[in-house]
């Protein structure tokens, strides 16, 4: 397979200080991912696995290791506003857990347009997103308008989740 290496993690540990002692949250961790392929990361509660999520997004800054972006080393790296927004517009997490991570007092077009204003994107490549993102709420049985997110059943909140990112990535 021709080297299409999107995202590289190389060596990463993150370790927290927690009242004067140490926690390894993340030790030595390495994998790569190439265009079109998708990882998930599978462990027990508590193995680093959203501190690696939130490692790669530079929600938190590595210990030590590289995260390799496009080629580009970001680990410990000050980002600008523009590469960050491109790193926001790029990459994103998708949490297990629904309620953590979406406003239930919003109808999913208000949860799904957020970060379309927040990326302040143009009107038609917001309209061509809107058009997708359709096709996959109806592909789960509902519209993207009428449902609250707090009247949604689980498996139709974990799968708003994963259609809300799929549709801040294209």
């Amino acid at each position: 397979m021709k080297n299409n290496k999107i995202l590289e993690v190389k060596n990463l540990s993150k370790v927290f200080s927690q009242k004067g002692s140490l926690l390894v949250a993340v030790d030595n961790v390495s994998f790569d991912l190439e265009k079109g392929e998708t990882i998930g990361l599978i462990g027990e509660s508590g193995s680093g696995k959203t501190t690696i999520g939130r490692t790669i997004i530079k929600l938190h800054n590595p210990s030590s290791g590289r995260i390799l972006i496009n080629k580009t080393d970001v680990a410990g790296k000050k980002i600008t506003k523009e590469e960050e927004k491109i790193l926001r517009t790029n990459i994103q997490m998708i949490f297990q857990d629904p309620y953590s991570s979406l406003n239930e007092q919003k109808n999913i077009m208000n949860i799904v347009s957020e970060p379309i204003k927040v990326l302040k994107l143009d009107k038609k490549y917001i309209n061509d997103l809107y058009q997708e993102s359709e096709k996959v709420y109806k592909f789960f049985g509902f519209t993207l308008i009428d449902y609250f997110y707090e009247k949604m059943f689980e498996f139709r909140k974990f799968a708003n989740n994963i259609a809300n990112n799929t549709y801040k990535k294209k």
